[in-house]
């Protein structure tokens, strides 16, 4: 059996300049995490006393005789992309749920097209597959959104990744192991709302993206991401890096807010207003927008203090990582 994981993530700068209509034209900049939430996808040979030929378990079951007969996107895609031609038996799960803003569709790409791959005896690595499920989900299946998902989930760590018409160029690790660990101590992912369809509001983005005031907006995002990756170098502590960061996301997230009406609501604001007032550092929504998880920085190292006094216990404790997808052969 394969047993196949890719991070979930968070984008702190840039989301939006990482769609190809803004970035061929005018260069994407994002700078993002993993973290330590997981799509997990298993994966085996399905026995040969099996009246289908492949099976996949998620949120129902699909058993039919071939992959054109699927009725997820992903999979239904996937398998002819891989040239995978056997039997199938495979099955996903995630540590959070999905539609929350975490980038958790991407996840699925990688951890699948990875699953694939490993059945077949293929070792691939990060940024071909980080490729793969980009051309997967934004050119075979034709879902709106940029491309900084796949990638951050692929090859993980703390990075920038720069988009234009000539490829994409990824970052080493920004900051330290130690710092990164500091920083995981000043950040609480709260839930707000109900779970939406990140689709629909990243084909919003994009059409805001097209127009002039949209183009402004993103140059000003493109034009902040630049000016924070180009000092990040230069902090040396966790605490200045904990203020420039939330200085950055609280600016970049008002940018945001404003290039579509779908990306934020009263119910999402409302909770990073609170955010601010109880002495937060800074606060955005993860992802296209809608609703799903609100990022609050602590002060540095408060983040339980903050969940259990101001958020009533309801935040989610995550850690940054330094690794992306791996699948691994389970005998």
């Amino acid at each position: 059996m394969i047993v196949s994981r890719a991070p979930l993530r968070i984008s702190f700068l840039g989301g939006g300049t990482d769609y190809p209509d803004f970035f061929q034209l005018y260069g994407g900049l994002c700078i993002g995490a993993s973290i330590n939430k997981y799509v997990f996808v298993f994966a085996n040979e399905l026995p040969e006393i099996a009246e289908q030929r492949i099976r996949f378990t998620y949120r129902k079951v699909e058993s039919v005789a071939n992959s054109s007969e699927l009725e997820h996107p992903v999979l239904k895609a996937a398998i002819p992309f891989t040239r995978y031609t056997d039997a199938l038996n495979i099955a996903t799960m995630s540590d959070i749920p999905g539609r929350s803003g975490l980038g958790s569709s991407s996840a699925f790409s990688v951890a699948t097209l990875n699953a694939l791959y490993r059945l077949q005896g293929v070792v691939k690595n990060s940024t071909l597959i980080a490729e793969e499920a980009v051309m997967l989900e934004r050119k075979i299946i034709g879902e709106s959104g940029g491309w900084q998902d796949q990638y951050i989930s692929s090859i993980g760590g703390l990075r920038s990744y720069s988009f234009s018409d000539r490829g994409v160029r990824v970052s080493d690790q920004l900051i330290s192991k130690e710092i990164l660990d500091e920083l995981s101590d000043s950040i609480l992912l709260i839930p707000v709302g109900l779970l939406r369809d990140s689709s629909l509001i990243a084909s919003k983005t994009a059409e805001a993206a097209s127009t002039i005031k949209g183009q402004r907006i993103l140059t000003e995002m493109l034009q902040l991401t630049r000016h924070f990756e180009q000092n990040v170098g230069s902090i040396r502590s966790s605490d200045a890096l904990l203020m420039e960061l939330a200085f950055a996301v609280n600016k970049a997230w008002n940018l945001k807010a404003s290039l579509a009406d779908q990306i934020s609501n009263k119910e999402v604001q409302d909770l990073i207003d609170y955010s601010l007032s109880k002495g937060c550092l800074g606060a955005k929504l993860c992802g296209a927008g809608g609703s799903g998880f609100v990022l609050v920085f602590t002060p540095l190292g408060m983040a339980a203090e903050f969940n259990k006094l101001f958020f009533s216990e309801k935040g989610i404790d995550i850690r940054f990582t330094q690794v992306g997808a791996s699948a691994e052969i389970i005998e």
